[in-house]
């Protein structure tokens, strides 16, 4: 079995990374730091879900890799005008928190093409870089979130592209580290597509951390899930989540939600969407 938790360093205390995705390493976290409120789920106009699955691509993609490394660089420039770091490879953004504005250095990620009745749609997201040094502009704190960004676009025969929806910046985890920098690309619904990570930290050797599930709702995106990955209560529990795709007409999968403690599974749960609240929730204690 691989290893349930994995870390990542960034600045000077843990930021829990994503369990599915992000390898790393361990550094005592700031012993006076305390916990910030968890990453708030969101509601979402579309129904999507969260999974380890693989979507579903185009058997013919009609964008070569340059084309789409073109689309992404005009992109970025589009939603960070004149903010280009080409030593970096990333695009300065200000962010405002309840206390300060922070720099983060936004990084995109591969885009992944989808095929429609109406032509490609690309998705890609982008996380702030961790990696630049020597800089205080980019040193945090541990309250501190790390950035998220999405974005969603069609794209016609002749190269252009039509914005669908986008975020520029989506707070997630702590001390700088949003747990999305390899975030999953997964089919959440007949016609949906999103990310799924799971982001958190640890304080005073307590790991609070969630699985985040960024999915299209109307010209932006939103966190539509509240399931946790390891709960403060529960520190031997951890929660898995995958997609339930048996019906792939269904306009949102349901999700399986298993329960772990340690190598041995212990509970299993199906958590369908929740239109009502717009989000996938309610998994109870089992």
């Amino acid at each position: 079995m691989n290893t349930p938790i994995r870390y990542r360093l960034v600045a000077c205390v843990l930021a829990l990374a994503s369990v599915v995705t992000l390898p790393g390493c361990r550094q005592e976290p700031a012993p006076a730091a305390q916990p910030a409120s968890g990453p708030a789920a969101q509601s979402a106009a579309q129904p999507p879900a969260a999974s380890a699955q693989a979507p579903q691509p185009s058997a013919q993609p009609a964008l070569a890799p340059a084309d789409l490394e073109r689309i992404v660089t005009e992109v970025m420039d589009q939603a960070y005008p004149g903010a280009r770091d080409a030593e970096h490879g990333c695009w300065t953004y200000a962010f405002e928190t309840q206390q300060d504005e922070l720099a983060y250095c936004m990084r995109p990620h591969p885009a992944r093409e989808v095929a429609t009745a109406s032509g490609p749609t690309v998705y890609f997201h982008a996380s702030n870089a961790t990696d630049i040094r020597g800089n205080p502009d980019y040193a945090y704190a541990a309250p501190d979130p790390g950035l998220m960004a999405a974005f969603r676009l069609s794209v016609s025969p002749d190269g252009r592209w039509t914005l669908l929806g986008s975020e520029k910046g989506m707070p997630f985890g702590t001390a700088g580290g949003c747990g999305c920098e390899d975030a999953t690309f997964v089919r959440l619904g007949r016609e949906t597509y999103g990310w799924t990570f799971t982001s958190g930290g640890m304080w005073q050797g307590v790991i609070v951390s969630d699985h985040e599930i960024v999915a299209p709702s109307g010209q932006g995106f939103k966190d539509i899930s509240d399931i946790p990955d390891i709960r403060e209560d529960a520190q031997d529990v951890e929660y898995r989540i995958a997609v339930i795709s048996d019906d792939p007409q269904r306009d949102a999968y349901p999700l399986r939600v298993e329960k772990y403690r340690g190598d041995r599974k212990v509970g299993e749960r199906t958590v369908e969407f929740d239109r009502a609240k717009g989000m996938y929730a309610g998994i109870g204690d089992f």
